[in-house]
């Protein structure tokens, strides 16, 4: 499994939730006042296994907390394919921070 955690220096979730549904592709959505969670799965067919990809957005007082979770086997190649996954939704999202002038930081996990 990858794991990235990003801060966003906005909380306007409503707007974050919409670019990110316009530029990717998501099968589940459940959103809250104050929390998004937007999953998709993806068939790998070079070896028939599946991949759960998951972002969860979080809004706090003057911030949204992102995590990013791209799971499946143990498969080297599937690990590949996780940390693509997590790496292109952590571009959507700097793409969003350049965009609308935000400050995005990584959160190193403890």
């Amino acid at each position: 499994m990858t794991t990235l955690k990003l801060k966003l220096n906005n909380n306007n979730l409503d707007q974050l939730v919409h670019y990110l549904i316009k530029d990717g592709k998501f099968d589940y959505e459940n959103h809250g006042e104050d929390m998004s969670i937007l999953i998709s799965d993806n068939l790998l067919l070079l070896n028939l296994a599946v991949h759960l990809n998951i972002v969860i957005l979080k809004k706090a007082a003057s911030s949204i907390y992102i995590d990013v979770i791209s799971g499946g086997g143990e498969d080297n190649l599937l690990h590949l394919a996780e940390k693509g996954y997590a790496n292109s939704n952590a571009l959507l999202m700097y793409d969003y921070a350049e965009l609308y002038e935000l400050q995005i930081e990584q959160i190193q996990e403890s």
